[in-house]
C-alpha cells in the first residue's frame, strides 16, 4: 500500500519518519518499558510528539520490504508495526489499520492516534515543541524509488542536498502559517519530492494534505485559508506541451494559447477538449501506440451519455491522428519506449521548485500542486509575474506564458486566463 494514496477524511497529517532525533528526555522513560527495540518505541512516541500541539495524525506504513538502508537507523516496517502493538498493548495508542488493494480505490491508510493515558503521561510542553521541530528537520523530504514503486537508498550529493534545502525550507515556511480548508480543518503541508528510478524522472511535490483534497466538482482548494485570508490558485496552461515545445526548440508563436481545443472545429466543445487533453498525456506517458490507444479508447467509452451526446472526435485512432496532424513537430516524442511524460514531470518539478525558491525568499507561504501553486489572494500577480519569469528562464524561452488563475468571491469561482 503507497503511502502517498489520498487519505480519505484524514486531515491534519505527519507521516511516522524513521530518522526522527529521539531526545534523551524521551529514551531514558523508553528505557523503562518491557520492549526490547527501544530504540523504535523512541522513534514512534517523538512522531507521537511531534503530532501533539497541533493534533496532527499521525500515518504509517506497513508495507513490508523497504530496504533497511533507507533509513540511517535500518528502521523497517516491520519493527514499526511490533512498535505499535506494543503501544497498543499498554493502551498508549489507537491503531487503526489499513487495508492494501490493488485498486487504488480500496486502499485505507493505516494511522495511531494516542489515547488520554498517553497524552496525560505524555503532557510536557517543552518536549513537545522539540519534537516538532526535530520532525521538521529530519522526515524524507527527498525520495527515490525504485521500479516496484519501493524507497530506495541513494548517494547523495551536493545537487540532492540542495533540492532537500529547499523543500525543507518550505515545509517550516508552511507550518508557520495556520492552513485551514474550507470547514475549518486544519492542513498539515509537509512536502516530499518523489522521484522514479532515476533522478532523471519524476521529482513532484508529494504528501501534502492539500493534494488529497477533492477539488474536480467544487473547486475545493479554492476554500482554503492561510492565516485567514482567502487564496488564488495559478496554474500553467498546457505546461507540458509547452515545455516539450521548449525543449524542441518549437516557436511559441505556432502553438495556439490552448493546445487542446486549438485543433478542434469548435473550440468551444468541452468534452472533446478533456479527450484530447487526455490523449496528449497518454501520448507522452504511454510506451508504445497499442498501449496509448488502449487507454484513450477506455475513456472515451467511460464518458457517460450526456457527454457522448457532445463528443464528435470518434475512436482513439482518430483522435490520435488528429493530434499528430495538428502537431508533427511532436511526434518522435509521443509514444516512445523512454516514456516522454516522465522526462516533462522531472522538468515540472524543477519549474515548481525555482518558483518555490522565490516565494520561500519572500515569506510567502506557498501551497504546490503539480503544476499549479496557491497563494493568498494578495500575493496573486507576484506569484503569476514569477511562474512566468522562472518559466522563460528554465526553458531560455523568450515569449508569453499562459496561465490560469481561479478564486472565490461570495461563493461564486471567477476563473482568468492570462499571459505573463
Amino acid at each position: 500500500m503507497s503511502v502517498d494514496e489520498k487519505l480519505d477524511i484524514l486531515k491534519s497529517t505527519r507521516l511516522l519518519t524513521y530518522d526522527l532525533k529521539v531526545r534523551r528526555a524521551v529514551s531514558n522513560r523508553v528505557r523503562w518499558y518491557a520492549f526490547k527495540d527501544r530504540e523504535v518505541l523512541g522513534v514512534i512516541i517523538s512522531n507521537l510528539l511531534a503530532c501533539r500541539r497541533k493534533n496532527n495524525t499521525l500515518v504509517y506504513s506497513r508495507k513490508l520490504g523497504y530496504k533497511a538502508g533507507v533509513s540511517k537507523k535500518a528502521i523497517t516496517p516491520t519493527r514499526v508495526i511490533r512498535g505499535v502493538d506494543f503501544l497498543e498493548s499498554i493502551g498508549y495508542i489507537v491503531n487503526h489499520v489499513g487495508r492494501g488493494s490493488n485498486d487504488p480505490a480500496w486502499r485505507k491508510i493505516s494511522w495511531i492516534e494516542p489515547t488520554t493515558k498517553f497524552l496525560e503521561d505524555w503532557n510536557e510542553e517543552e518536549m513537545c515543541m522539540q519534537a516538532e521541530q526535530d520532525y521538521l528537520d529530519s522526515c524524507t523530504v527527498i525520495e527515490l524509488r525504485d521500479s516496484n514503486k519501493m524507497a530506495t537508498p541513494y548517494r547523495n550529493s551536493e545537487h540532492i542536498q540542495r533540492m532537500a534545502t529547499t523543500v525543507r525550507k518550505l515545509n517550516v515556511m508552511n507550518e508557520g502559517s495556520v492552513i485551514r480548508d474550507g470547514k475549518g480543518e486544519v492542513l498539515t503541508n509537509i512536502y516530499c519530492r518523489i522521484f522514479n528510478e532515476s533522478f532523471e524522472y519524476g521529482g513532484r511535490f508529494y504528501r501534502a494534505d492539500v493534494l488529497a483534497i477533492k477539488n474536480k466538482d467544487d473547486n475545493a482548494r479554492l476554500n482554503i485559508t492561510i492565516d485567514g485570508e482567502p487564496v488564488v490558485e495559478v496554474d500553467y496552461s498546457n505546461l507540458h506541451f509547452r515545455i516539450a515545445a521548449a525543449m524542441e526548440d518549437v516557436d511559441v508563436e505556432d502553438i495556439p494559447l490552448d493546445v487542446y481545443s486549438g485543433i478542434l472545429e469548435d473550440e468551444t466543445n468541452p468534452v472533446d477538449r478533456r479527450i484530447v487533453k487526455l490523449a496528449v498525456n497518454m501520448m507522452f506517458n504511454c510506451k508504445d501506440e497499442g498501449t496509448a490507444q488502449m487507454a484513450i479508447q477506455q475513456e472515451i467509452n467511460l464518458l457517460p451519455i450526456e457527454d457522448r451526446m457532445q463528443y464528435t472526435l470518434g475512436t482513439a485512432r482518430s483522435v490520435m491522428k488528429l493530434i499528430y496532424d495538428a502537431y508533427p513537430n511532436f511526434t518522435h516524442k509521443f509514444c516512445t519506449a523512454e516514456s516522454f511524460g516522465r522526462i516533462l514531470q522531472n522538468a515540472d518539478s524543477h519549474l515548481a521548485s525555482d518558483i518555490l525558491e522565490v516565494m520561500i525568499e519572500k515569506n510567502i507561504p506557498c501551497l504546490p500542486v503539480h503544476d499549479s501553486f496557491i497563494v493568498q489572494f494578495k500575493h496573486m500577480d507576484f506569484l503569476c509575474e514569477t511562474m512566468g519569469d522562472c518559466f522563460r528562464k528554465r526553458f531560455n524561452h523568450e515569449g508569453i506564458v499562459p496561465v490560469g488563475v481561479k478564486w472565490k468571491e461570495n461563493g461564486e469561482v471567477i476563473e482568468e486566463k492570462i499571459c505573463v
